[in-house]
């Protein structure tokens, strides 16, 4: 039971985040966004929003896909 406790303590830490919960409200629509648009969505840098979404990704919160941009 602990370690579940300890689990569930972890998650609402991440997504307690102000940055972090602002991006998770903006995907909840279903759409595909980059790490560019949720930052302004969370008025946070872009590397900074990177740096979140890792953390989110790594607790298998999110799962992110490379997007190719043909010219």
């Amino acid at each position: 039971m602990e370690e579940l406790e300890n689990q569930f303590s972890q998650i609402a830490a991440l997504i307690g985040d102000k940055a972090r919960s602002v991006m998770l409200w903006n995907l909840l629509d279903g759409r595909a966004y980059t790490a560019t648009e949720l930052s302004l969505c969370a008025n946070i840098s872009p590397q900074s929003a990177s740096n979140h979404l890792a953390k989110l990704v790594d607790a298998n919160i999110l799962t992110g896909q490379a997007q190719i941009l043909y010219l």
